[in-house]
């Protein structure tokens, strides 16, 4: 049987929707974890979630100094979502691009290829 376009679609978004927050659940509870928080700082449950959501979707926003707050293991957690989110981000733009089989401009394109060789660097 022969999957439609639209069947294609809603697949990938769902696979992308849960891909999202099965990485939100999991770094939330990283974060949560006492190895991730520095001694005489407890974080409560929703705050870590909080900071996984905002790490994940790359939005910078924390409901505490990360600095003051982590360790190094949840510094590096934090870090680790943000990449990923990062990567994810481009990857529902490149499937949004390749599933409406629009042609990139030349722009779209130096940019796409600037974006993945900063990412390169960065690892």
């Amino acid at each position: 049987m022969k999957l439609t376009r639209d069947k294609k679609m809603a697949q990938t978004t769902k696979l992308v929707i849960i891909s999202f927050l099965l990485l939100i659940i999991v770094g939330g509870a990283l974060l949560n974890l006492p190895i991730s928080n520095m001694p005489g700082k407890p974080h409560d449950l929703l705050n870590s979630m909080f900071t996984a959501t905002a790490s994940v979707c790359v939005a910078g926003l924390s409901t505490v100094v990360a600095g003051e707050q982590y360790t190094l293991f949840g510094k590096i957690v934090m870090l680790i979502l943000i990449q990923i989110g990062a990567l994810g981000f481009i990857f529902i733009m490149s499937s949004f691009v390749l599933l409406t089989k629009r042609k990139l401009t030349f722009k779209e394109q130096i940019n796409i290829g600037t974006i993945l060789r900063y990412s390169r660097k960065i690892r």
